[in-house]
């Protein structure tokens, strides 16, 4: 729910916090699916849940914003 609040806000830009979000996601439900404890329904809504995710991780790279959002900024 925290991710969701963080890349959700109006408040201010969120393109530069959206893509570590979205590799945090993506690392946790690879762990996820690589338990053997995880259940076959769960594998498969895990699944669906990376693809979801990784369209929108297709379309950060797609946008001409995409380089300075996750650029570090300049020291003077």
């Amino acid at each position: 729910m925290r991710t969701t609040k963080l890349v959700s806000s109006g408040k201010f830009p969120t393109l530069s916090a959206a893509v570590p979000v979205y590799d945090l996601l993506m690392d946790k439900i690879e762990h996820a699916q690589s338990l053997q404890a995880t259940s076959p329904e769960l594998k498969a809504a895990l699944t669906a849940g990376m693809e979801k995710l990784k369209l929108y991780y297709a379309r950060s790279d797609d946008s001409s914003m995409y380089a300075v959002a996750t650029s570090k900024p300049i020291s003077f």
